[in-house]
């Protein structure tokens, strides 16, 4: 079943609304969800609500030393507070002074690093900014190619179901080389020969 935060997206994106990305913070399982109008003829025949797991992102993080310092992902949505819903390493006392923001593709997203000044000789103090960078460049890739994949697949395959859907109406076969790679849309196309047949 959906959540209220889910539905909400799903019924946004419904509307016709630009729908950005919204982080839902579950317990031990934040996810990354997105909401795509499915379009048929200028009009929306639907929604896809496709959700992704931050644990998979956050686990490339292990590859830095958590005790020198904390990376965490924030989001704000429509004026309200600021929401950590993805943290990695240990916050320290006086990190602020070692801190840096960085935006992501998506306003209501922002990555803050923080080194813990404990951690940092001032001759090494210039490495906080390749870490700032480096830490910066591997989030906004991992959202950025998640988002385009996705853009991507769901215009092929709502393509796909378009083309059998017509090919339905007409009475004459599905072109060949037709194969869903996400499991909706190959059950809807089921389900789409089965009526056509009844």
């Amino acid at each position: 079943p959906l959540g209220f935060a889910a539905q909400d997206l799903a019924e946004r994106a419904r509307r016709g609304a630009a729908v950005a990305p919204e982080v839902i913070p579950l317990k031990d399982r934040p996810l990354l969800l997105l909401a795509q109008a499915i379009r048929a003829e200028g009009q929306v025949v639907g929604v896809m609500l496709v959700g992704f797991d931050l644990n998979e992102i956050s686990a490339n993080l292990k590859a830095f030393d958590d005790s020198v310092g904390q990376m965490r992902l924030l989001q704000q949505l429509d004026g309200a507070d600021e929401q950590a819903v993805l943290s990695y390493g240990k916050a320290s006392v006086g990190s602020s002074a070692y801190s840096a923001r960085v935006p992501t593709l998506f306003p209501s997203l922002v990555v803050e690093y923080s080194l813990d000044p404990q951690s940092i000789a001032s001759q090494t103090a210039d490495l906080f900014w390749v870490f700032v960078a480096a830490m910066g460049l591997l989030v906004v890739t991992s959202i950025f190619l998640t988002n385009l994949l996705l853009d991507r697949t769901l215009r092929r395959n709502t393509s796909m179901l378009l083309q059998h859907a017509e090919s339905l109406l007409r009475g004459s076969t599905t072109p060949a080389g037709i194969q869903f790679t996400i499991n909706f849309f190959e059950e809807a196309a089921g389900s789409l020969s089965r009526i056509a047949r009844e």
